[in-house]
């Protein structure tokens, strides 16, 4: 309030300054409030100075000010213990004055709007990660003037490498002379430069052509007789609707709705040849993966399994992901292969109740992610040990561990422990590409497709709320079933 007054002020001296002069009792009000505000603004260099030290005196704007503030506060004793005619055409020196002060005026109207910005943000209700407090306060210092350049630098580094995700990547330090630190940078420098490199890796795939089979006899006509109802709902343009009903297709599948989704994508889009090793094969595993989600579970069972993969197909190719992310084939065939098995074999008792009660599966995992764990791990046992169900067993390396790789990050994220650090990572990416040039999700950064992989996946697990009132209800329905029977078990084993 007391900037924008002294501004006032300033303008009615300086339009008015002819009429002030003809009213002596208005002119001496208006001098002795010019000089008050003045004291105001020395105190607070006096103070600031104290506070700070010779980094703000030495700062440019900062002597302007002071200079400023000096001379007008010497210029208005002057008038007030003289009446020297001959010092007015000193004082007329005051109009001038009063320009300048007029930007440092301006200059203290936008540190007052950039610090009540800062604090209305942080006031506010709305949930904010760490990353992005941490963000705000580095952009906040790079605006205080008693910094050097260097030290100005410095932050906008921090800021970018904090908003990029890459805090813990190792950076060489410019040193001069010494074979040790050539070495040192040599390594460090290989370090770095590690990822791209495994990405490179995967890319290249020449033992694929080796690998090139004819078109797998794989669809449902040749694996389960359907109905022509559930043909026409396993179509690539209906399985891609978000208002998707999976109770239908599943009573349209006689119970085969995970199976026969998921078969019936994969084939549409090509993704069965050289991953695929037959339909046989194929048929085995999917229904073993079937059968091992506990039909009497009222949620996780294998029809909320082929649900979400239908949401994950919806965001791949109805909502563009595919594109956006520049995903190629292996990717998703990732994504369709992790809904389905994310959530295989689960007991409808959730992580907390697996650790509280000292389970295997708890002990076993390290209290860490149970469940998710557990999933992968099944689906992988059935893969390696079951007879005949080796879905994996004549592709190469690269793809497998393209595959398991991918799997294994999009089933680990569908944990709810993970949803704040997930969001926080998209937050942050989102955040930087609306205010910098940098891309996302930057098609030669494995970490951002991975990223929002993860998020999407997630996403469709808890999508229930987002689809049609009547899905909505039905599901809400289910998992509450889930909630109030481990709510029994808990009762009954007296656990908080």
């Amino acid at each position: 309030f007391l900037v924008f007054a002294y501004a006032l002020l300033v303008f009615a001296q300086i339009s008015l300054g002819t009429d002030i002069q003809k009213e002596p009792t208005l002119k001496d009000i208006l001098d002795r409030v010019d000089f008050a505000i003045l004291v105001i603004f020395l105190i607070e260099i006096f103070l600031k100075t104290i506070a700070f030290g010779k980094p703000y005196i030495c700062d440019s704007w900062n002597m302007f000010d002071c200079f400023i503030v000096v001379v007008s506060m010497g210029l208005s004793i002057l008038q007030f213990v003289s009446d020297d005619k001959m010092l007015d055409q000193i004082l007329g020196l005051r109009g001038i004055l009063r320009l300048l002060r007029l930007i440092v005026i301006f200059r203290k109207v936008s540190e007052t709007q950039s610090s009540a910005s800062r604090l209305k943000s942080r006031s506010s209700g709305n949930i904010t990660m760490a990353a992005d407090r941490v963000l705000d306060t580095l952009e906040s210092l790079q605006g205080t003037r008693i910094l050097d350049r260097k030290t100005r630098r410095d932050l906008q580094f921090a800021c970018r490498v904090i908003a990029s995700g890459d805090l813990y990547e190792p950076v060489a330090q410019e040193r001069t002379g010494g074979a040790l630190d050539k070495e040192a940078n040599a390594w460090i420098n290989n370090a770095s430069s590690a990822k791209s490199k495994a990405k490179q890796h995967q890319q290249q795939t020449p033992a694929e052509a080796e690998h090139q089979r004819g078109p797998a006899v794989l669809s449902m006509e040749n694996l389960w007789s359907v109905s022509s109802e559930a043909l026409a709902m396993l179509d690539g343009e209906k399985a891609g609707q978000w208002n998707y009903d999976m109770r239908k297709l599943d009573a349209a599948t006689n119970g085969n709705s995970l199976p026969a989704l998921l078969t019936s994508l994969m084939h549409s889009h090509n993704l069965i040849d050289g991953i695929i090793a037959d339909a046989e094969c194929w048929k085995k595993f999917i229904e073993k993966i079937r059968d091992s989600y506990h039909a009497k579970n009222p949620y996780h069972n294998s029809v909320h399994a082929a649900d979400v993969t239908q949401s994950a197909y919806c965001f791949l190719k109805t909502f563009g992901l595919e594109e956006v992310a520049k995903l190629d084939g292996k990717d998703v065939f990732s994504v369709l292969f992790s809904a389905a098995i994310h959530d295989v074999d689960h007991p409808a008792l959730n992580n907390v109740f697996q650790v509280k009660t000292r389970a295997e599966l708890a002990i076993k995992y390290n209290d860490k992610a149970v469940l998710e764990n557990h999933h992968v791990s099944f689906a992988y046992t059935v893969i390696a040990e079951e007879a005949g169900c080796n879905v994996f067993k004549d592709i190469d390396n690269s793809t497998y561990t393209t595959v398991r790789a991918n799997t294994i990050a999009m089933v680990l994220s569908t944990d709810i422990s993970k949803h704040f650090e997930e969001l926080g990572k998209l937050k942050t990416k989102t955040n930087q590409q609306a205010t910098s040039d940098v891309p996302f999700p930057d098609p030669e950064k494995n970490e951002d497709k991975m990223l929002v992989l993860c998020v999407m996946l997630h996403a469709c697990d808890v999508s229930n709320p987002a689809k049609p009132n009547q899905i909505y209800l039905y599901w809400t329905n289910n998992v509450l079933q889930e909630f109030f029977g481990q709510g029994d078990k808990e009762k009954e084993l007296g656990l908080p």
